[in-house]
């Protein structure tokens, strides 16, 4: 059965659906292919000396060992991760994980153990407080490990850190601490969402400078800053471009999540960068009017934190209504439309719908199931 999404020429081809308990979610491990090699040819068209190794990409997007193996395999060695991934991480046996969240008491002594336990396994965590200092000195004290730390520095986000211009002065309250390594700075400039490329790109260089300045500002004082680690998927071409440019000799690693899946919302941004790789498989269960239909799922299955579903197999079809377990779209009354019929959806945020699913099936280009049941074992922690 052949499947097409808007704007797209290849279809997505699912042989047997009927074999597919729905609702459900599938890669296309053909389209995970064409991302990877898609992320090389953008990195390398801005620096030939850019390639998937500068990548630190962050594993809430897909939440899975089986995807991390595969970034693996094509030279992507350093992971970020919140908290609930570190374990898969570990199962996966990555060779550097950022644990981009700052720890609390309970968090850190269990971070302090994963240490321990894996010495195959560099760990980096990242501060910006002093409180957080002070947590991470008493397990040091406690567990005998040693931190590598990023500072969190804010340029735009809001969230969490200190402004980029204050962590020199952070640096200098924590250096001296033996339990304390510095490895760089963390500089997400998530926040960076406009429609337009040149707007993105524009406020993305004022980001980027201000980090560059606090290099300098480093330099200046004889300190080293040894890693960057900049942008999420819809700055990291501008932050690439602009480090691409810049005299530094710190190493820069970029950290974008959702280009490995990518989803409709930020398709709305980047159109055509990537493809979409994770996609859910919908069937109608009923058919309340000539021009409505309600297929086998609600908000339990497509996260609707950025909004209802709005790319679908099925041309002009819209969500109206939903709720838990069921969604009602609207199509036009010249097409037919039965129950029992397919419907493929493409989630607007790929990272929180993932969440929601306890495992997915990977298929392949002539539409054949290769996995049937691959775990999502980074979810529900």
């Amino acid at each position: 059965m052949h499947f097409f999404l808007q704007n797209r020429v290849e279809p997505i081809v699912i042989n047997q659906p009927e074999a597919i308990h729905t609702p459900r979610l599938l890669v296309l491990k053909d389209r995970l292919d064409y991302n990877v090699e898609r992320m090389r040819e953008l990195l390398h068209a801005i620096n030939p000396s850019f390639d998937l190794s500068c990548l630190c990409p962050h594993v809430k997007t897909h939440k899975s060992s089986w995807i991390t193996r595969f970034m693996v395999d094509h030279g992507i060695n350093f992971f970020k991760a919140s908290l609930n991934e570190i374990d898969m991480l570990i199962d996966s046996r990555v060779r550097k994980i950022f644990v981009a969240y700052p720890l609390l008491e309970f968090d850190a002594r269990k971070l302090a153990d994963a240490i321990q336990g894996n010495p195959d396994i560099q760990f980096y965590v990242q501060i910006a407080r002093s409180e957080h200092v002070n947590i991470l000195k008493k397990i040091s004290r406690e567990k005998g490990v040693k931190w590598h730390y990023y500072i969190d520095a804010d340029v735009g986000m809001s969230r969490s850190g200190i402004p980029v211009e204050e962590t020199y002065g952070f640096f200098l309250s924590v250096q001296g601490d033996r339990s304390f390594v510095f490895s760089g700075l963390h500089a997400y400039d998530g926040h960076i969402r406009d429609k337009e490329k040149k707007d993105r790109r524009n406020t993305a260089f004022r980001c980027m400078a201000r980090v560059e300045k606090t290099l300098n500002h480093f330099s200046e004082h004889g300190v080293k800053t040894p890693n960057i680690i900049v942008a999420g998927t819809p700055s990291f071409l501008a932050d690439a471009e602009y480090w691409s440019q810049a005299n530094q000799k710190t190493t820069v690693f970029f950290s974008p999540g959702t280009w490995i899946y990518f989803d409709a919302a930020t398709y709305e941004m980047m159109p055509n960068t990537f493809d979409f790789a994770a996609v859910i498989l919908a069937q109608v269960i009923d058919k309340p009017t000539c021009d409505t239909a309600t297929l086998n799922l609600g908000h339990k299955r497509w996260a609707v934190d950025s909004g209802p579903i709005d790319t679908f197999s099925v041309p002009n079809m819209r969500a109206v209504q939903w709720s838990e377990e069921h969604t009602v779209v609207r199509f036009p009354d010249h097409l037919q439309l039965d129950i029992g019929d397919y419907v493929i959806i493409v989630p607007r945020h790929v990272c929180s719908t993932v969440n929601l699913w306890e495992d997915f099936v990977v298929v392949d280009k002539q539409g054949d199931i290769i996995k049937k049941k691959c775990p999502i074992n980074g979810r529900n922690r």
